[in-house]
């Protein structure tokens, strides 16, 4: 198999057995949401949750059609919400019935509509990265200047509802309001943060992840107080008001129904990737639960092994057949499978594997390969600004301790654990992503400038560079290499 024939399009963290669910997905039931062409992908998986997803870029144009005629009308957008509801819906009824009863009937009923609602995973970010590109052609066909559309684009497609993410965070603030302001007694605050974990506690679990603890609500809250809370919540209401009045006057002013089609699509795709990771998260929690369930019922050590087994083994072990688990994981430490011909997955063979591993470093910048002659970067701007810092690689939470106050964040992509060290991050600049990521989002929450889809950076840049991220042009500007000591 050629290597060239596949393009990586993102990495990020999600179980083996997920991404097996998703790969037949997002072949099998995009029509589901209303796009007519599957997508063909291809995957490695590292240590049981790193995935790196690669596709066939002819296929994924098809692909990329059909997901943005889905949304080419105002009434087609409205049927894509309903559909993310109503499978969101019955994805959490299985598996709350599932974790209740872990029946096999139960379980195929859970990856039957998990496998289902996978296939909106790749479709929100395709509608930001897409409906951008489209956005930025028709908006050069109006007239506007490749300098000024950058700006444009980031104020247009501005999400009218919060995310999950934000709301916990805002709830902190009125938490932190109510403990300035001594209506809340110091008895009073671990009560009132056991109902916020109640309600958020899920959001930083995404596929694979940790929910916060007490602890972790009680460190969120000692930085929410070293501000005025108050204040800090009028202006984030402010700030989000007046960036939604923004978008309307400019839009008005644009006049132009395809812009404005395409910016509506951007911002709900926006609001619907944030929906479906919530979901995720959710459901992900009690997944913990059933796999625990199976840990203790086949006598394995590790309810984490469950995450390196195929869909159709753990329906196997229900039925009552032994499988060898301790091995299996042993042998899928590295792993990668991809949709056939037979429209089923197959594993990829030790060749192609270790051919593709060698692509993803590169990618990475984990070889030592670099670019020194590049002196700019391109990419999207998620989130206006300008400003000059230095770099610092992070390339999975293993690297937080090393991120200093200030720096610049350069990383393949962003996830809910990461927003720690964004909050402390001058700006963001990503190898992937398009307006809907959670970059994207963040940097727009935060306001903060951003910079995302560059495809190269962690390739390109090194901790200590000095760079000029200008998000205003999209572009990131090398201004002194770091000495190699």
């Amino acid at each position: 198999m050629k290597k060239d024939q596949w393009k990586l399009v993102i990495t990020r963290n999600l179980p083996f057995w997920t991404q097996c669910l998703s790969t037949r997905g997002h072949y099998h039931n995009s029509k589901d949401f209303g796009v007519d062409k599957g997508v063909e992908l291809l995957f490695i998986v590292e240590n049981g949750t790193e995935v790196h997803l690669f596709t066939r870029p002819k296929n994924l144009e098809e692909y990329k059609r059909s997901v943005m005629k889905a949304v080419s009308t105002k009434t087609k957008i409205k049927k894509l919400k309903e559909k993310y509801q109503r499978y969101a819906k019955e994805f959490l009824t299985a598996t709350k019935k599932c974790e209740k009863s872990l029946t096999v009937l139960n379980w195929e009923k859970l990856i039957k509509e998990c496998q289902r609602f996978t296939a909106g995973l790749f479709l929100t970010s395709v509608i930001g990265r897409s409906g951008a590109k489209l956005l930025i052609a028709k908006l050069k066909e109006k007239g506007f200047s490749e300098t000024k559309i950058p700006e444009i684009l980031a104020i247009i497609t501005y999400p009218k509802k919060h995310t999950p993410l934000f709301d916990s965070q805002f709830n902190l603030l009125t938490i932190g309001e109510k403990i300035q302001n001594k209506t809340i007694k110091n008895h009073q605050i671990n009560n009132y943060l056991e109902k916020w974990l109640e309600e958020y506690g899920h959001i930083p679990v995404g596929y694979c992840g940790n929910p916060w603890k007490l602890v972790d609500a009680k460190k969120q809250l000692k930085e929410v107080l070293k501000k005025d809370c108050k204040r800090e919540k009028d202006a984030i209401r402010k700030n989000h008001k007046k960036k939604i009045d923004e978008a309307k006057i400019l839009l008005k002013k644009i006049n132009n129904r395809n812009i404005g089609i395409l910016a509506l699509a951007v911002q709900e795709g926006t609001s619907l990737n944030e929906f479906r990771k919530n979901i995720f998260s959710i459901v992900s929690l009690k997944l913990y639960s059933i796999f625990a369930q199976i840990a203790n019922l086949y006598n394995f050590s590790d309810w984490k092994f469950c995450f390196y087994l195929l869909p159709e083994e753990i329906t196997s072990m229900l039925k009552g057949r032994k499988i060898p688990v301790s091995k299996i994981v042993k042998k899928r430490r590295i792993v990668g499978m991809r949709i056939a011909t037979s429209d089923d997955l197959v594993f990829l063979n030790d060749s192609d594997l270790n051919s593709f591993l060698s692509h993803i470093k590169l990618i990475q910048g984990k070889s030592k390969k670099k670019d020194k002659k590049v002196k700019q970067i391109k990419g999207l701007s998620a989130n206006s600004g300008k400003i000059r810092g230095i770099v610092s690689i992070i390339l999975s939470s293993k690297d937080f301790n090393k991120f200093k106050s200030k720096e610049i964040l350069v990383t393949t992509m962003t996830s809910v654990d990461f927003v720690p060290i964004m909050e402390k991050a001058a700006a963001f600049v990503t190898n992937e992503g398009g307006i809907t990521s959670h970059a994207s989002i963040v940097a727009r929450e935060m306001n903060k400038p951003c910079i995302i889809g560059t495809k190269i950076a962690t390739k390109v840049l090194k901790d200590g560079d000095l760079v000029e991220v200008d998000a205003e042009k999209g572009i990131v500007r090398i201004l002194k290499k770091a000495v190699n000591l």
